[in-house]
Parts: structure tokens; C-alpha cells; sequence
């Protein structure tokens, strides 16, 4: 069973929201205070809660109303008896409804208009985990306070039937109480009352307290990093929600025909990246999606064993900052932004784009993720323009981090309108650059907000903007690369006759030999050698950062495309 859409009317902030949902894994990005925690709330109030809190409700004179769809398994069908969509019988249509004065929740079927039981939904398992759950409290195995009662639950399961002569060496046990008794016995109230030590014989009990978690270095896991205590509970909370449902009944698994059990399981995270560094992040995530898919053998050996359940089929559904967690799928985000002050989505999974941007965008989504979390989008060609931007920016006192800025590489001008279009379709503000001569693919979409530089590329703007000697003492001070380019530099200059034939090969020397005579020529004289020393394999993120830092200098074409795309991070 998975949610396919949601469309929401009076609830909080997302009113006159609808949102498609992937089948398998939904992250919902965008920033804070849009909604997302709201959303996965909702789905808490009408999955689990059946009810709507008073602060829940936008206006108070209206109904909270969430139409929703539910999407069946074959083995789900029924469930809802008849009920289901006249032109899909995987698909339910619920309509959840509750006015401000009522108590519970109502809830009918969208193309009967007729009642949907309590009853029903109860097979709609929706775990929701919060970012606000504290560990420690629950990482005990005798608090049992969270997932901690699952920890107990382990232990009455281990030493069942256990006596406690099987765990405790009583001979060592009543040499100990024997000696204790005989220094309380000197306590005349303790004598009087006949208050003396004795061994526990509530066994379990007595193992709870025994019992602690230790992480690799054999250190209490309450003393581990937080990081390590929240991947635990999320993953115990899972299997704590396995343990209350079967202490309930078993009504919500599933029997096919060879007698597997499954479980379906809807999962709603609230930033499990919290306290992970960026490795953590994407193995946490990899394990649950495997969990949810049925690929991790040993977590349903764990469950077959202990809960008699054979296959889980999950959704997962996860709030995240950080562009670590997220696939490399456009279809799984679902981005929540404001707009007009109100709060609004676009989920990838009901985008269909173009193959042909399909097949680009797969093999540069990776270098895109962290724009859906961004307000603004600058695209480039490549490194030179990817490492040059952030000192440019800052020599135009803009704060790209302040600004929500995000410089994105596309791997060639080609990939420009590609990437340009997919956050379009996302409502992420973005402006295009390339190089002049690339002007064709500007026209060919006209549409997008692509710019071309004033001069021919990245490196023309570079050499038109600054003194031919602030580069040639960028050579001799900060320049770090191969010996061969000053060399090859020096041969190319030498060609032109312009002044007496440099000889040396020391990069010093011929950086003077050239400042020496530079202000007796013109500037492109020396053009075509200082282009071809700043392009070729000398470009580089590293490269460009240093020349940049040292020139200055920030071209007019890049400082009008920073302005611009402030200005987009400011709408």
C-alpha cells in the first residue's frame, strides 16, 4: 500500500497544496519553515491519530479536508471491500474530513461518497519518526520508554524460562550478600526491621539492569556521538512499530499464496541526517531504502525470526537539508517553496521530461543536487567559471551561502538547458552562461534565461579586464603548475619579435623580461599567447580560483550575472 497523492485544504500552511508521491522514496526538500514537518504531521493525524488539533486548522469556519489515494498490492485488494476506483482496482480515493468542532476524523470514499470504517484504515501502517526524539532515553534496556521497550521485549524473549540459578553463580552471589548483611546488620534499624540484602529473583529484571549497549570501541553507546544513537532509534523504531502491531493482532500481514507474510509500511522521517557526517548520511539512507525493498537479508532474517513476518514492502517519505541523502533521481524529490507567501510543491514524479534530457540529466544530476535547496541558480559551462564565480561574488560583496546562491557546472554549455529546464520545472529560479561562441544553443532556446559573455569565453574576459601585468605577476608569484607552460609561454612570445628573444627558462626571469617591455606594446599583441597559457590544460578549478584571487578583478559580464541572479535570490 503506498500514498500516491495528496490534495490538502485548511491544514496549517499547506492549504491548497497537492502533492504526487513517489512509490519507493520521496525526499522533500526546500527551505525551512515551508511545511514539510507539517506534511508529514498530516499524514500522522489521519493515518494514526484520526484527529485534527485546534492549531491544526487554518480557519477555524472550515473543514480540514485531505483527499488522498492509496495504491493497492494485489494482495491488499479487498481491504476496503468495493471500494475502489472505477478505472484502476489497485486504487482507493479516501477523503479524510473533520470540522473544528468535531472529535474524530470522518472519512468516505471520493467516488461512492460512501463511509470508510476506522477499521479499514488500521491496515495503513505509517510510522512517523520526528528529529526531536532524544536516544538517550530510549537506548536502555530497562527505561522502557521508546524503543527501549522493544529492548525489553528481546530480553523476556532471551530468558524465557529461564531459572535465575541458569544466569547467576549463586555460590559467588552469597558470599557477596553474606558479607553485606553481616556490615547492615551493625545498623540497629535495619535489625529491628529485618531490612538485609537478597539476590533479585525477577530474572528479567535482573538481566535489563545487567544489560548495555557498547559501540566498536567498547565504549557505552550513551557516551557514542549522537549521530550513532539516532541511526540506531530510527532503525529500532521500525521494528518497535513490528512489535506493538503484533502485539495487536495480526490482521495488518499479508498471506500469498505460498504462505509469505508481508507487511506493507509507509515510513516518514524528519531529517535523519541530523549529527551525520556526509558517508553516514548516505548509509543510513541506502539501508532503509533496502529495508523498505526487501534487500536486506539479514534485517528480514531478524524479522522472520522474531515476528514471523517474511517480506517488508515500504514508502519511504524524508524530510532533508543536506544534498548527501538524495538519490540520483529527480523524480523522488518533491520540493516545497513559497511563493506570493504561500506555500506551494512540485514533486518530480509527475514531471515527464524529454528523453534526450532525461539521458543528460542522469549523468549530471549529481553535481546538481544541492540547487533544491537553494533560492537561486547560476549554470556554467565548466571548472574555470565553477572555481572563479565564489571569488568574483565576493569581490562584489555578495554573500552566495547569505543569498541561498548555488553555482552549478554543467559539463559544457551543451548540458546548460538541460539542467536550466529540470529546475525550471522545480520553480528554482536559474540564469544560464556560456561562452560567446555558443550563442546558437542561446537562440535555439530562447525561452530560458541563458547569457552569453561580452568576449569570446571565460579567459577573454579574464585577459580585457586587467593590466597585462597583473597576469604576468600572477605567473611569478602564485602560479603553481607545470614549468612546461611557462616554457611554451616563453617560445609563443619569442615568435611574435615583439622584443629581444627571451633565453632563460627560469620563470622569474621571463616574467621580468616580459614586464620589462609590456608597456611599450599593445595589450593584444600579446593576446593570443596569455589566452592560450590561461585556457588549455591549465584549466582548472585550482587554476581559476588563483588567477582570479590574484587579478582582483571581477570581468563586467560576470559582475552583471552575479547582480542578476541576486536579484533572483532576493524575489
Amino acid at each position: 500500500m503506498k500514498i500516491t497523492e495528496t490534495k490538502i485544504r485548511n491544514f496549517r500552511n499547506l492549504d491548497g497544496m497537492n502533492l504526487k508521491l513517489n512509490p519507493k522514496m520521496n525526499f522533500l526538500v526546500g527551505g525551512n519553515g515551508y511545511g514539510k514537518t507539517n506534511f508529514l504531521e498530516l499524514l500522522n493525524n489521519i493515518l494514526n491519530r484520526k484527529t485534527f488539533r485546534e492549531t491544526d486548522f487554518k480557519e477555524i469556519n472550515s473543514p480540514i479536508e485531505v483527499d488522498f489515494s492509496l495504491k493497492l498490492e494485489d494482495s491488499e485488494i479487498g481491504i476496503f471491500e468495493d471500494l475502489f476506483c472505477p478505472t484502476d482496482k489497485n486504487i482507493i480515493n479516501i477523503n479524510a474530513s473533520m470540522n473544528f468542532e468535531d472529535e474524530k476524523i470522518q472519512y468516505t470514499n471520493t467516488d461512492t461518497n460512501q463511509d470508510i470504517f476506522w477499521k479499514n484504515l488500521d491496515y495503513i501502517n505509517y510510522i512517523n519518526y520526528g528529529s526531536m526524539r532524544n536516544p538517550s532515553d530510549e537506548l536502555s534496556f530497562y527505561k522502557n520508554r521508546g524503543v527501549g521497550k522493544f529492548l525489553n521485549f528481546m530480553v523476556e524473549r532471551v530468558v524465557d524460562n529461564k531459572s535465575p540459578e541458569d544466569i547467576i553463580q549463586n555460590d559467588s552471589m552469597d558470599e557477596i550478600v553474606d558479607e553485606l548483611n553481616s556490615h547492615f546488620e551493625k545498623i540497629k534499624i535495619f535489625s529491628d526491621l529485618g531490612i538485609k540484602t537478597a539476590i533479585e529473583t525477577d530474572i528479567v529484571d535482573l538481566v535489563r539492569r545487567s544489560l548495555t549497549m557498547i559501540d566498536l570501541n567498547e565504549f557505552n553507546i550513551s557516551n557514542s556521538g549522537d549521530g550513532t544513537q539516532y541511526s540506531i532509534v530510527i532503525l529500532l523504531s521500525l521494528i518497535d512499530y513490528l512489535l506493538k502491531i503484533t502485539k495487536l493482532n495480526n490482521s495488518k500481514y499479508f498471506v500469498d499464496e505460498n504462505g509469505e507474510k508481508t507487511i506493507f509500511l509507509i515510513l516518514g522521517l524528519d531529517e535523519p541526517e541530523t549529527h551525520l557526517n556526509p558517508y553516514k548520511q548516505r548509509y543510513l539512507i541506502k539501508y532503509i531504502k533496502n529495508i523498505l525493498c526487501n534487500r536486506e537479508i539479514q534485517f528480514s532474517s531478524l524479522i522472520s525470526d522474531i515476528f514471523g513476518i517474511d517480506k517488508i514492502c515500504g514508502q519511504g517519505i524524508i524530510i532533508t537539508h543536506s544534498p548527501n541523502i538524495l538519490n540520483d533521481d529527480y523524480k523522488s524529490l518533491i520540493r516545497f517553496y513559497q511563493e506570493n507567501k504561500q506555500t506551494k510543491s512540485i514533486s518530480g514524479s509527475s514531471l515527464n521530461l524529454d528523453d534526450t534530457i532525461e539521458k543528460q540529466l542522469r549523468l549530471t544530476f549529481p553535481f546538481v543536487k544541492e540547487a533544491f535547496f537553494s533560492k537561486a541558480v547560476m549554470i556554467v559551462e565548466g571548472s574555470s567559471e565553477y572555481g572563479s564565480i565564489p571569488v568574483f561574488a565576493k569581490n562584489e560583496n555578495i554573500d552566495l551561502d547569505k543569498k541561498g546562491i548555488c553555482i552549478v557546472s554543467a559539463g559544457g554549455a551543451d548540458g546548460i538547458p538541460n539542467i536550466s529546464k529540470l529546475l525550471n520545472n522545480f520553480s528554482i529560479k536559474n540564469i544560464g552562461i556560456m561562452d560567446k561562441d555558443k550563442g546558437h544553443i542561446k537562440d535555439k532556446n530562447a525561452d530560458l534565461k541563458l547569457y552569453i559573455t561580452d568576449f569570446d569565453d571565460f579567459e577573454d574576459e579574464i585577459f580585457e579586464c586587467v593590466e597585462i601585468s597583473k597576469i604576468i605577476n600572477f605567473i611569478k608569484n602564485d602560479y603553481t603548475g607545470r614549468n612546461k607552460k611557462i616554457k611554451n609561454l616563453k617560445n609563443d612570445i619569442n615568435k611574435l619579435e615583439l622584443f629581444p628573444t627571451i633565453m632563460s627558462n627560469d620563470k622569474d626571469t621571463i616574467c621580468e623580461n616580459i614586464l620589462n617591455h609590456c608597456e611599450d606594446i599593445e595589450k593584444n599583441d600579446l593576446k593570443e599567447p596569455f589566452i592560450k597559457f590561461i585556457s588549455g590544460k591549465n584549466k582548472n578549478i585550482k587554476f581559476s580560483r588563483e588567477i582570479s584571487l590574484s587579478i582582483e578583478k571581477t570581468p563586467d559580464f560576470y559582475s552583471r550575472m552575479l547582480s542578476k541572479v541576486e536579484r533572483l535570490s532576493d524575489e
